[in-house]
């Protein structure tokens, strides 16, 4: 049963294009947020809010968008973000080495860059503590201040031989300027989400290890 009509997306042409959804939907506010896919990069988050409760009476109250247009830098997302509170709503995006933040209105709040640029983002974000946690793709757990929008701590997981470096906010990672890449054999990214049990996180890496730190 479908609910409403089909989620669509203006592309760079002007035309309506139809959006995937293959991501969970994040309860926010008195809505749902649905994260989406699209043909490319855009200059507003993929992101879209229904509220209702009844087949076909749901309804669209915002759609993200960025008031500064700073060029098109919010790529697809394949994994749910998080509500930190009933006003600020966590993403971790793709096409690019950042974690956001949208309000309850739909307007972008900050943006935080993670370690390295990386095309592909599966992992997504979840609450620990104080903090929010991100698993990229540059097989780092990143660890953000949620209120200020800055990266507060980076634990490395993607390769077993070097688990445990971190990078604390003041460091710069090596070598970060490389490009972005699809695939790099020189790490192996976390894409999973993941679970908090008190003080207590468990994150499996794509190597096959899963780590318990606390």
């Amino acid at each position: 049963v479908a609910i409403g009509a089909p989620l669509t997306y203006e592309s760079d042409l002007g035309e309506r294009r139809r959006a995937g959804v293959v991501a969970e939907l994040t309860r926010f506010g008195d809505g749902f947020v649905i994260p989406f896919v699209r043909d490319t990069t855009y200059e507003d988050p993929p992101l879209v809010c229904v509220t209702g409760g009844r087949v076909g009476g749901w309804r669209v109250t915002w759609r993200a968008t960025r008031r500064q247009r700073v060029g098109q830098g919010f790529g697809n997302l394949r994994m749910r973000p998080v509500a930190w509170n009933a006003e600020t709503l966590i993403v971790c995006g793709a096409y690019s080495n950042e974690a956001y933040a949208i309000d309850a209105r739909g307007q972008w709040k900050w943006s935080c860059p993670l370690g390295y640029e990386a095309f592909p983002q599966w992992g997504g974000p979840e609450i620990c503590g104080e903090s929010v946690l991100v698993p990229r793709n540059d097989g780092f757990l990143h660890q953000v201040d949620p209120v200020s929008g800055k990266r507060l701590l980076s634990l490395y997981l993607g390769r077993q031989e070097a688990a445990g470096l971190w990078v604390n906010a003041e460091q710069r990672f090596p070598n970060a300027d490389v490009a972005p890449w699809w695939q790099d054999v020189r790490r192996d990214p976390l894409v999973g989400r993941q679970t908090v049990i008190g003080d207590t996180v468990i994150q499996g890496s794509e190597e096959g290890w899963l780590y318990c730190i606390s």
